[in-house]
């Protein structure tokens, strides 16, 4: 991923808006990285994940550790076992991956409707379409940056109003372009536990590659496929996560991934899914750690020879989650990179002349106050 300073100097080679480095925090703050380190009680003690074998939470913790171009194996030797943690992988540990936000989508927030969003700037925040309600409005929406533990209160956990919204062309047929973007209307404040993420700068794999790229997936989805009884803890209050989750998910060519969806309908008498252009595919062929409901709008990351995590996609919709032959589907974020810089200088430029509106009818309230007390009652 390009440094910072250099992503600002291609965003203003362009049409973009002169200043909007600067307005968007990007020049001072560097992407994609971690600023705490693991704590030692998570290594031997993770949380959500009580059954969990020991040697699942090293290989995923050894995995985020490692840059990407030490991470490329043949799919085969990826495969994970199908009675592994399914869907939720293993809890993150706070600050682990900062740049992962809690998007409310209805009143009560991380106790009502939510979805996942990633932080790409000090204002901007991306998510999916689909998984904002149909009509949502600006002001219907807020982000928790700093979120980690929704039963907890803690430091750098903050909640912000959403100020401006913008769809793409979201299909509800084929889902394609499930891609939105919010602009927060105050900035967040870099800390430990608040991050920006790196947008990417090359396609995460090639069309028709024959390895899969070690990715991982995080969010407080569903721990379980919704109507899978036996998947249900006794002690389970909620199927969502209260912690977040983070599960190692291998990005696969969109060749391979059309193979194993026309082998998942075939195997049910039914049409295969369609992959779109803009979508990429994540998930293991026997099944096992996926995404799910819940954990839509989140990031799906990969980590450069640089260490720096990249927003590889958005998580979009799957057939159930974990399934065999059935990968999670994700909004391919590099193939919308021109689309969520260009609406970036839309939104600074809207709220630019939102801020010059305000300030003008400000002027003339205040004009029209100091008359009043002018002449008297």
């Amino acid at each position: 991923m390009a440094a910072p300073t250099a992503l600002c100097l291609l965003l203003l080679s362009a049409i973009y808006l002169p200043g909007l480095c600067s307005a968007l925090n990007l020049a001072n703050v560097p992407c994609g990285q971690q600023q705490l380190a693991m704590p030692r009680r998570d290594m031997t003690r993770p949380r959500q994940d009580p059954t969990g074998p020991q040697s699942q939470l090293t290989r995923l913790q050894s995995q985020l550790t490692q840059p990407q171009s030490q991470l490329t194996r043949p799919q085969s030797q990826l495969s994970r076992p199908r009675d592994a943690r399914v869907l939720g992988g293993v809890a993150a540990y706070r600050g682990q991956l900062p740049w992962t936000v809690l998007v409310e989508t209805e009143p009560g927030g991380g106790r009502g409707g939510f979805s996942g969003g990633v932080l790409i700037s000090a204002r901007h925040v991306l998510t999916s379409a689909h998984g904002l309600h149909l009509g949502a409005r600006a002001a219907d929406l807020g982000v928790v940056v700093g979120e980690h533990d929704r039963r907890e209160r803690s430091a750098g956990k903050r909640r912000i109003a959403v100020e401006r919204l913008t769809l793409h062309r979201f299909n509800t047929s084929t889902l394609q372009h499930d891609l939105a973007l919010l602009r927060l209307a105050e900035p967040a404040d870099w800390g430990p536990s608040v991050q920006p993420v790196c947008l990417p700068d090359r396609p995460v794999i090639a069309d028709d590659a024959t390895d899969a790229v070690p990715a991982v997936v995080a969010g407080w989805g569903w721990l379980h496929e919704p109507g899978v009884a036996d998947a249900v803890p006794e002690s389970a209050v909620s199927p969502a996560a209260e912690v977040l989750q983070v599960a190692q998910v291998p990005v696969i060519s969109s060749a391979r991934c059309r193979r194993w969806l026309r082998r998942y309908a075939a195997e049910r008498g039914e049409v295969a899914a369609a992959l779109t252009p803009g979508q990429l595919c994540a998930g293991h062929e026997d099944g096992g750690p996926d995404s799910c409901l819940g954990d839509s709008g989140g990031p799906l990351l990969v980590r450069d020879s640089k260490g720096q995590f990249s927003l590889a996609g958005i998580v979009s919709h799957g057939q159930g989650c974990g399934r065999r032959h059935s990968p999670g589907i994700y909004t391919d974020v590099y193939r919308y990179l021109d689309w969520i810089q260009r609406t970036m200088a839309d939104q600074e430029e809207s709220a630019k002349q939102g801020g010059l509106e305000e300030q003008h009818e400000l002027d003339k309230q205040q004009k029209t106050a100091r008359r009043v007390t002018a002449t008297g009652p």
